[in-house]
């Protein structure tokens, strides 16, 4: 009886691992952040939001060149509309969409994904 409760365990665990594998794609799901591959010309100078701090956002500088992160001054929150920081007072929640790019070391980031 041990046995099969043991059994039943190791197949309970591997059934959440394929679904959580097959849910690639959705950004509430993922452990990406948003930050673009800068790897081409359109990125550079672009900026994109942080997936998981709205106070944070990237921005490419070079193609080829790893986005820098940059918080916006206390009190203010990234609003990816308008591509700037503004009070939290008018922020607002968006829609987030991934970067056109992604890094190389981002598996689950699909580029220009739309949720």
């Amino acid at each position: 009886m041990k046995y099969l409760f043991a059994i039943l365990f190791v197949l309970v665990l591997a059934d959440c691992q394929l679904l959580a594998l097959a849910d690639t794609g959705n950004i509430e799901s993922t452990s990406f952040n948003g930050r673009p591959g800068c790897k081409t010309q359109a990125e550079v100078g672009q900026v994109y939001a942080n997936f998981f701090d709205s106070t944070r956002y990237w921005r490419c500088l070079a193609v080829g060149v790893d986005a820098i992160p940059i918080r916006c001054p206390n009190g203010y929150g990234f609003q990816p509309q308008l591509g700037s920081c503004v009070s939290f007072a008018s922020w607002q929640w968006e829609t987030q969409k991934m970067p056109p790019s992604c890094p190389d070391f981002e598996a689950e980031c699909i580029p220009n994904l739309k949720v």
